[in-house]
């Protein structure tokens, strides 16, 4: 029957190929940006998107305010001691060749934005890069602001340092994108080239991100320590076990000594050195972890993978998902979708109001699913395996919803575990998807969590002596509500118009309190301005994700 079902799927699969092609395609994506990108949409929006805008501009001032502290980099020029840095009553030289610079890279950031969006209306994987070039127009924009503050180009030395960390990695994640025009291209080459005169005047070599990857090492060790419980408690053989958990133990301590590097500060050179070293031993120790099939493993190694892919963007190194991995994780959905078969009885089926279509349905998912590890073992283009899982997971959804009526526990555990090893699977290729809901409840409640922070954090000033402000902290209070009904709408997987508005609400609310946060001068100063870094990229994100 299994054969069956998937010689006609493979037949029917070429028929709708076009159609399936063809809507993909069609869908449209406006991207949230000023000027050029928002020209059709309703003034409510504009004024949404232009308050982000502002928002991140102000948060970046804020931020270059408190970053003449930090040290550099290895083989960096040292940081400025503020208070010795002369001021002249005329700009210097490179003074003023920083400021026409920066003018020239606002201007070019603003219509790289504006391409980008044009770009995402016909690529997902395009859009989800869009929130970050919104972010950098902003640290440019802000960068200029400060520029034209100082006469001396020494004063200018951290922020020029953070935007080229900011550009990098941004300017090799766009080039590598699917999808983007010509123009597009051309832009990105002009940014760099003026990003290149700007680090030549100060003498900046090449550099990483220092917080983004120290993040994403931290991360990849707290994933290892993870997976190195887990693979204890396995059930396998003492002696296969044992020397995999001693040598997971090794290699963790390894990705320790990584982040501590990269901590540090030390040479980009010899980071991306000792991670491409990391990184080897990682791939020598998977031939012994595909050996476990139990789904705890093989979701945090999946965790692992998508820390790898981030750390070889940030180090601006190509990346190719793992294939054995991928292969394995497509067969083992191949093998639960016929378990899930086998544990429907006839007498399910006839209960339900579609049960014609669910033979049909069961049909056109095995071959998908048979098509997809055909993809993979032909080792086609990363595109054609993206292709092959979107028409799996949206056969698999069809099925999933005429198989709705039967709760049958056992039923629903194994519908939700395929569920799972889907999700697990497109972060695994690196899928990017016009509308992905689970990425939209993730940054939904990324967004409540940092608004009950906010509301935290200024519960502890507001208490303190003379600080009490009742309005603002009602306005606290409505913005924490807000934001747990949009998670609410998210994990419901609500219409997305719903949720969007509601995310227009919780934009709404966060500029009406974001100028008063700055009244706060006690010692929960520090974390207040941590929160408010995060919150406003954070409702960015989720508002792009969700654009009409």
């Amino acid at each position: 029957m299994k054969n069956m079902f998937r010689k006609i799927v493979l037949c029917c699969t070429r028929i709708q190929f076009h159609m399936l092609t063809a809507t993909v395609a069609a869908v449209v994506i406006h991207g949230l940006v000023p000027c050029v990108a928002l020209a059709q949409r309703d003034d409510p929006a504009k004024e949404i998107a232009k308050g982000l805008l502002r928002a991140l501009i102000e948060s970046q001032l804020e931020k270059q305010g408190r970053d003449h502290v930090h040290p550099g980099q290895q083989g960096q020029p040292l940081p400025p001691i503020p208070g010795q840095i002369p001021q002249p009553a005329q700009p210097t030289t490179e003074c003023q060749q920083i400021r026409t610079l920066l003018a020239t890279m606002v201007q070019e950031a603003n219509a790289l934005t504006a391409l980008l969006s044009n770009d995402s209306r016909r690529s997902p994987e395009v859009r989800n890069r869009l929130a970050d070039a919104v972010s950098f127009e902003a640290a440019i924009t802000a960068a200029e602001q400060q520029a034209d503050r100082h006469n001396h180009h020494l004063s200018m030395q951290v922020a020029v340092q953070a935007l080229d960390q900011t550009w990098k990695p941004l300017s090799y994640q766009l080039t590598a994108l699917r999808g983007i025009s010509q123009q597009t291209k051309e832009a990105i080459d002009r940014m760099n080239r003026m990003d290149a005169q700007l680090c030549q005047l100060f003498g900046i070599q090449e550099q990483f991100n220092s917080r983004d990857l120290v993040r994403a090492a931290d991360l990849l060790a707290a994933d290892l320590r993870t997976l190195t419980d887990d693979v204890g408690y396995a059930t396998t053989t003492a002696d296969n076990r044992s020397r995999l958990v001693t040598n997971l133990r090794r290699h963790q301590e390894r990705a320790a000594y990584f982040a501590n590097l990269a901590a540090t500060g030390a040479r980009f050179q010899t980071v991306v050195a000792e991670y491409q070293n990391l990184h080897q031993a990682w791939q020598g120790l998977r031939a012994d972890l595909d050996q476990y099939v139990a789904r705890g493993v093989t979701r945090t190694v999946a965790r692992i993978e998508e820390t790898h892919r981030t750390l070889h963007q940030l180090l601006r190194l190509e990346y190719r998902f793992d294939e054995p991995f991928v292969k394995r994780l497509a067969a083992g959905i191949d093998r639960d979708i016929t378990d899930l078969f086998r544990t429907i009885t006839l007498e399910q089926i006839m209960t339900l109001p579609d049960s014609r279509s669910l033979p049909v349905a069961a049909d056109a998912l095995l071959g998908n699913c048979a098509n997809l590890i055909d993809v993979i073992e032909r080792r086609e283009s990363l595109q054609n395996v993206g292709e092959a899982w979107l028409y799996l997971d949206e056969q698999w959804q069809l099925f999933a919803y005429y198989l709705n009526p039967v709760q049958v526990a056992e039923t629903r555990r194994r519908v939700e575990g395929i569920s799972q090893s889907l999700e697990t699977l497109k972060t695994a290729i690196g899928v990017s998807v016009a509308y992905d809901r689970n990425a939209v409840k993730q940054q939904a409640a990324a967004v409540d969590s940092l608004a009950d922070l906010l509301q935290t954090t200024c519960g502890r000033w507001l208490i303190r002596p003379g600080q009490q402000n009742v309005a603002l902290a009602a306005a606290l209070q409505q913005l924490a509500d807000r934001s747990n009904q949009l998670t609410a709408l998210a994990t419901a997987n609500r219409d997305r118009a719903a949720i969007l508005a509601t995310c227009d609400e919780v934009i709404g609310l966060w500029q009406q309190i974001r100028p008063q946060l700055s009244q706060c001068q006690t010692q929960e100063r520090e974390s207040l301005e941590q929160v408010i870094d995060e919150l406003t990229p954070a409702l960015l994100h989720l508002h792009t994700m969700l654009g009409e």
